[in-house]
């Protein structure tokens, strides 16, 4: 029974987990909105005047570094017995679903772009949990496997935020010498609805050999909770910054570096804190299954200055996803016009906050361009939350409008079921007014 909880609790955790970028929008040449948000200095690239999305696109999207979508789908306990056996490192889960909402942006000059400005806003609803493959193990297996041993389960920490944004970005060409380059910023005020941080924590653990005496040493924890509240609206706000750069080499060829989300959250309302600390001694217990054996009692546990807390209405902040992004792109002409697409993106998050992790996702796509009426082309990525991804994107102009819709890993999930880990889909839409060519030259700086 309590193996079949946990087997529920997997489950859910795998089938509802926040993962993968949406990295789509990068290699879609019809979405400047989409591309700025990882890459600031890219917006305004395209030759509208001004540019406006009044549709809510979203992106959703589910991934964990655990369990295929196959098991997910069709679980079975030996299956699951196989991936915590191979679990090495850490575990990764979590939840989101983004949605870019009203934006629009306003290109400065009448032959030559001086600067671009644009109001953008996007709510995100994200959550993620970091566990140590030890603690899994020892969640799944019990502590048997640990007999004898002194092992350290570290590395748990769960975060989530539920928040909207109003964004105030800018992009300008620049030209330093013969180098021509942009650079970029969006600045972003964020209304948070609720939040939760559990900072990362550490504990050792010893099993006597006949398994008499266990041990939990340096147990210390703190939970910080902000829940939705009637009263309020909002139960926090904080302020985030994007930067980056891209430089030109020649029409064809392009690199970009930013950093996003540099910024906090702090919660002020309808907020509640829980910490413990100390060591606690249990003796008594023979455990052959922890999940099978339902007979065992506890004859003694000793707590030796152990002290939790709870306080209600303590102020907490936590940090946002922080990630580098670095980003290739070479581009085939024909005429004036970009026929071919080819793109390469490395991310790196700086923490574990919902959102983001520390292990570095790399993707690669491509683009063929009809016209400038479809663009079309697949994307291959790993790593992140969910390792291995296949997908494709499909967007049309249809006079102002610009609509597409793609995935990062749907494709590696109906070829793939078996390994891929993650399944995801975006629908994308903007509307552009005032297209003209543009001539080439951007202001100098000597």
């Amino acid at each position: 029974m309590k193996k079949i909880m946990i087997l529920m609790l997997l489950l859910v955790g795998a089938s509802t987990v926040n993962a993968q970028y949406n990295s789509l929008g990068l290699y879609n040449p019809h979405f400047t909105f989409n591309k700025a948000e990882f890459i600031p200095s890219k917006l305004g690239v395209n030759q509208s005047k001004v540019e406006f999305r009044i549709i809510p696109n979203g992106y959703v999207y589910g991934a964990n570094s655990l369990l295929s979508i196959q098991t997910v789908m069709y679980p079975t306990t030996s299956g699951i017995d196989k991936a915590v056996d191979n679990a090495d490192g850490h575990t990764l889960f979590g939840a989101g679903v983004e949605i870019p909402g009203v934006a629009i942006s306003y290109k400065l000059g009448k032959t030559k772009e001086l600067m671009t400005f644009a109001l953008t806003n996007k709510t995100r609803a994200l959550g993620n949990v970091l566990l140590d493959d030890q603690l899994l193990k020892l969640a799944w297996n019990g502590n048997k496997q640990f007999e004898g041993e002194t092992i350290k389960l570290n590395k748990f920490g769960a975060s989530s935020i539920a928040a909207t944004e109003i964004g105030l970005g800018w992009a300008m060409p620049l030209k330093v010498g013969a180098l021509k380059m942009r650079v970029g910023a969006n600045l972003k005020y964020l209304l948070a609805f609720a939040g939760g941080y559990v900072p990362q924590s550490e504990v050792l653990m010893e099993t006597a050999t006949d398994g008499r005496y266990i041990s939990f040493q340096n147990l210390n924890y703190q939970a910080n909770v902000a829940l939705l509240d009637d009263a309020n609206t909002f139960t926090g706000n904080g302020f985030a910054m994007d930067l980056s750069t891209t430089l030109h080499f020649g029409k064809e060829m392009n690199a970009s570096v930013a950093v996003l989300d540099i910024g906090a959250l702090t919660f002020d309302k309808n907020t509640y804190s829980y910490t413990g600390a100390g060591d606690v001694n249990i003796e008594g217990v023979v455990i052959d299954n922890i999940f099978e054996d339902n007979t065992f009692q506890i004859d003694s546990a000793i707590l030796e200055g152990f002290h939790s807390e709870n306080d209600s209405g303590k102020t907490f902040s936590m940090g946002m996803p922080s990630r580098l992004v670095v980003h290739l792109e070479k581009n085939i002409l024909n005429g004036d016009e970009v026929k071919h697409g080819i793109y390469l993106t490395y991310i790196q998050g700086f923490n574990n906050i919902a959102g983001t992790t520390t292990r570095p996702y790399f993707a690669t796509g491509y683009s063929y361009s009809l016209k400038k009426i479809l663009n079309v082309g697949p994307t291959v990525n790993y790593g992140g939350y969910g390792g291995f991804g296949l997908g494709m994107f499909l967007s049309a102009k249809v006079g102002p409008l610009r609509i597409g819709a793609g995935t990062n890993a749907g494709l590696s999930y109906l070829i793939f079921p078996s390994v891929t880990k993650s399944v995801d889909i975006s629908f994308m839409t903007t509307w552009v007014i005032g297209a003209k060519k543009e001539k080439a030259e951007v202001p100098s700086i000597e």
